[in-house]
């Protein structure tokens, strides 16, 4: 008997290598690059473990899984029996994670009897994890693999992503930092002025405000949501916090204040590599539509920041 379709995401999900494992969802994750030497992020670096590294100053990069990361893994998929992959990036404009998959999705798809389905998830962290338990949910439902894939690109179209970046970290959002990016970080560093920025249509972060004030801007991450879910309806959401201070706590719970009576799906903390993208003490909340969302409360969850059922 032929085997279910798969699910393959990056690490960009931000849900943890035991959600994962649980959910039989394959994870290609970004690199680490430490001191001591370079470590798969969430399967061998915790989210918890890269920010108390970064807590104690530990300089890390990041690089994404190459072309053949992703071969690996599909034919790996392949050889297990599965003849349909469905295969959910982080936005492609903020890293090329999507462009490798599509390359050895090809080149598989070529040489082995499984067709791949590349899905630009046009945000990363709890949107694009959004989607990847909105394609385990439909899997566990029964639903075929083609409309599965078409839920999760209809989810994708709805999905809006609010993050409060940390002071002189929002240029560093992008992998590519252009001169004038570079100046306004050192300004946004030396006059600790924090962001508010969301994923547009194409999946590229927008400066939506500005403040030293960075309960002000998660004040305004909730209304913005709360006015969405006004116009169309209970909301299901998650949060995402690269932090577990008692500031990111405080900011965190402004984010969410105006949202009781939408969907929780829970919050995540963010993997090594969105970490070090988004900055120590960011926190974000990514939202859809409740009815564009597979919400069966009997059906599996994100996990909360002690790891228990959201």
């Amino acid at each position: 008997m032929a085997k279910t379709f798969a699910i393959v995401c990056d690490s960009s999900s931000d849900l943890s290598a035991a959600w994962c494992h649980e959910n039989d969802v394959r994870v290609v994750p970004m690199k680490l690059h430490l001191p001591k030497g370079v470590y798969s992020d969430v399967v061998e670096v915790s989210a918890e473990q890269a920010r108390e590294l970064l807590l104690r100053g530990a300089a890390m990069g990041v690089s994404q899984p190459s072309v053949a990361d992703f071969q690996n893994a599909f034919a790996q998929l392949a050889a297990e029996g599965f003849t349909e992959c469905a295969c959910v990036c982080t936005s492609q404009i903020v890293s090329i994670t999507q462009t490798n998959a599509r390359v050895a999705a090809e080149a598989v798809a070529k040489a082995l009897p499984i067709a791949i389905e590349v899905i630009d998830s046009r945000t990363m962290s709890a949107g694009e994890g959004i989607v990847i338990c909105d394609l385990v949910r439909n899997r566990a439902k029964g639903i075929s693999y083609a409309e599965s894939i078409d839920h999760a690109k209809r989810l994708v179209e709805s999905l809006t992503t609010l993050i409060v970046l940390p002071p002189g970290q929002a240029p560093r959002f992008l992998p590519k930092r252009t001169l004038a990016s570079r100046v306004n970080g050192f300004l946004g560093r030396a006059l600790r002025i924090w962001g508010l920025e969301a994923f547009d249509a194409k999946g590229a972060p927008e400066v939506v405000a500005r403040s030293t004030d960075p309960l002000q801007l998660a004040g305004l991450a909730s209304s913005l949501t709360a006015v969405d879910a006004e116009r169309q309806g209970r909301m299901a959401f998650a949060a995402f916090s690269t932090g577990a201070d008692e500031m990111t706590a405080e900011i965190l719970k402004t984010a969410t204040g105006m949202l009781p009576k939408n969907h929780d799906l829970g919050t995540v903390m963010t993997s090594g590599a969105v970490t070090v993208r988004m900055g120590l003490g960011a926190v974000g909340i990514a939202y859809a539509p409740e009815d564009r969302c597979v919400t069966d409360p009997d059906l599996p969850l994100f996990r909360t920041l002690t790891g228990t059922a959201a």
